[in-house]
């Protein structure tokens, strides 16, 4: 009955309970207890923290998840910090202090037998449903290195799951944990859950103040969805649309001439966020500076125009000095200024280097509007102990370290600076604590699979992303990647010659669809025809009207690269869309259970409508359009329409969008 339910719950989360718990774990077999412990809670909406201390020892922690009503001991270390001869956790120190507010816990402790002092704070907000962690190790009267610290180190209570990659968060049931740290070892050890990371500095009588980590709790079987949501609040700057044009494959070494004469052929009422100037603005001889005779004015002309559509200025700058032609002529060109060099490029943790980015940057910022970076081409390596980071096992956290500082200075800048970081990333959801997109590997462009080379292009695109998301699992949000946008250029158009309309069209809401929010048109105005513009417009529109409810999106189904059909399955409230795609040039057919593609809530979901299909004609889309024929002609786009099976049938190298709400 509901009474004892109810009961229960209360009984299993009380104070007295969970007393009672600490008092089952605290034992070590060599010391008797006189006392029971003293408990310490932290709560919020979702997740309750119970901590002991007794006789001046920390003890283990217990967890309750409010959404489940679960209590959960959590046998194992609240801190380990290994130094270059010796480990320390909680058995070498005693609490001499404990402060405490709704908000946060912090105990203050003290070695027994050593000269150090130690911070461990918690903290968190009454609405969400995470707590954060870190330490602060003091050595007052000589250096102490510091190896390694784990923030958490325990035996969980099932089956934990872990994912591929540095800095990727653990689950154990309906609970993750991590250090917040991109170069974080997150992992199973030994069959502990130990959420650790290398560091390879000095603390002293300053202190050393770790990474932060994390305990979060979800609802049962949504510990993604909540783990995804915790990412949202915590990063850098809010998720939101932003359309930008790109230079590349339209403009090499170009001058600001150039430009203009690209963006007049842009139609003033289409709504461009950025003009983003990619490799070719800056002078080799004056790095990261714009080149005297192509950009005499410097900047302010670009700027003007793309001002006068809206938009602002946006910059690709390479930490490592960029590809190999222009890269090897940055090299040469700043021979004798002191830029610190690794065996890959420049060293963007070379003291006078990573200063003069960062600097430049700032200055762009500042003085020039600029709202988005492209950083492309990084590194975490570099043997060179003489610049002044960290080398060998250390040597990625010194660099990444190094990186992050750069970025981070810039956002404190200006938060809403859109900051893109490209090759040599990888796909830690603890990037975006610093920036904003991340690329998730792969060429820009390649051709895999079927059809013609636009389609080819899309199937490729979407195996990649498919290894990176459903095969090493990254736990990374999808609107927060890179995938290289629109291409059709000058120089590169990926299209065969004679392209037709439906390919283009296809490869337009298959981008928009994946539910990516950094939208990226690499194109040339006069490359595209009337049809082409009028659909590019109509999806830009309509994707900015859904953008809530595609940027919460889910990669679905099966393996492109094995001619499968898959899609992304976005919801939001009793909303949901399917985007769908059979990269294959035979026919297949798609069961349509929503309660698999989008959750259970779906489950008793209203007849499906068809948004947007490339079968043969264009059967249906609602995309805001001027047109209303239902044959295959430039600019039509006709109403939606129900499906009347609960299956979708789907032509070879075909896609479809279909929405669907829960009454």
């Amino acid at each position: 009955m509901a009474w004892t339910r109810t009961i229960r719950f209360r009984l299993l989360t009380s104070p007295v309970f969970l007393l009672c718990l600490l008092i089952l774990l605290a034992g070590r077999a060599e010391r008797k207890m006189v006392a029971p412990p003293v408990t310490y809670q932290l709560k919020n909406q979702g997740l309750i923290l119970t901590l002991g201390v007794q006789e001046g020892w920390l003890l283990h922690t217990a967890l309750v998840n409010r959404f489940t009503g679960k209590t959960y001991l959590v046998p194992g270390q609240e801190f380990r910090i290994e130094l270059q001869f010796r480990i320390l956790g909680p058995w070498d120190f005693k609490v001499i202090r404990v402060e405490q507010t709704p908000r946060q816990l912090v105990f203050l402790l003290q070695a027994e037998q050593l000269p150090y002092l130690l911070e461990l704070r918690y903290w968190t907000e009454p609405e969400e449903w995470f707590i954060r962690k870190s330490l602060n190790f003091i050595s007052p009267d000589f250096p102490a290195f510091v190896d390694r610290v784990a923030l958490s180190d325990f035996k969980p209570w099932q089956t934990p799951e872990t994912f591929s990659g540095p800095g990727q968060p653990v689950y154990v049931g309906d609970f993750f944990f991590g250090v917040e740290y991109p170069s974080a070892e997150n992992q199973v050890d030994k069959g502990r859950v130990v959420c650790a990371y290398p560091v390879g500095l000095n603390a002293g009588p300053e202190g050393y103040l770790s990474q932060s980590a994390v305990i979060g709790a979800g609802e049962h079987e949504k510990v993604r969805e909540r783990f995804l949501a915790y990412v949202d609040r915590i990063r850098s700057y809010p998720v939101r649309p932003f359309l930008l044009y790109n230079t590349w494959y339209d403009l090499r070494n170009y001058s600001d001439q150039e430009v203009l004469q690209t963006l007049a052929a842009f139609p003033l009422a289409f709504p461009l966020q950025s003009v983003v100037l990619d490799d070719g603005w800056d002078d080799f001889q004056n790095l990261w500076a714009p080149h005297p005779l192509r950009f005499p004015l410097g900047f302010d002309p670009v700027r003007s125009a793309a001002e006068a559509h809206g938009a602002e200025l946006g910059l690709w700058l390479s930490p490592l000095g960029g590809y190999p032609t222009n890269q090897l002529r940055r090299l040469l060109a700043s021979a004798g200024q002191g830029f610190e060099k690794s065996p890959l490029g420049f060293c963007i943790a070379g003291k006078n280097y990573q200063q003069w980015f960062k600097n430049q940057m700032l200055k762009y910022a500042r003085e020039n509007g600029v709202n988005y970076f492209k950083l492309d081409n990084l590194t975490t390596r570099c043997p060179y102990r003489h610049h002044g980071h960290r080398v060998g096992r250390f040597g990625q956290a010194g660099l990444t370290d190094a990186f992050i500082e750069v970025i981070d200075a810039v956002k404190h800048e200006n938060p809403a600076i859109m900051i893109n970081i490209t090759r040599g990333a990888w796909l830690s959801p603890w990037w975006l604590r610093h920036c904003d997109v991340v690329w998730p590997g792969g060429l820009d462009y390649y051709y895999q699979g079927e059809g013609s080379k636009r389609q080819q292009s899309i199937t490729y695109r979407d195996t990649i992303l498919y290894q990176r998301l459903r095969v090493e699992g990254a736990q990374f949000p999808i609107h927060s990647l890179m995938t290289h946008g629109i291409i059709k250029g000058r120089l590169q158009d990926l299209g065969d010659q004679g392209e037709n309309l439906r390919d283009f069209s296809d490869d337009a809401v298959m981008f928009f669809g994946r539910g990516v929010m950094m939208w990226e048109l690499y194109g040339t105005p006069a490359t595209l025809s009337a049809g082409e513009w009028q659909f590019l417009q109509d999806t830009v529109a309509w994707a900015r009207q859904n953008a809530e409810l595609l940027k919460n999106s889910r990669m679905v189904l099966g393996d492109p690269g094995q001619g499968r059909v898959y899609g992304y399955a976005h919801r939001l409230g009793k909303q949901g869309l399917l985007v769908v795609r059979n990269p294959a040039a035979k026919e297949q057919s798609l069961e349509l259970n929503w309660s698999e593609l989008l959750g259970p809530e779906f489950a008793q979901a209203q007849p499906a409508e068809l948004v947007y299909s490339s079968a043969g004609a264009w059967q249906a889309a609602r995309l805001p359009s001027t047109g209303s024929g239902p044959e295959l002609v430039e600019g039509s786009s006709p109403k939606s329409m129900p499906l009347p099976e609960p299956s979708l049938v789907l032509p070879g190298l075909s896609l479809a969008v279909v929405q669907v709400e829960v009454p």
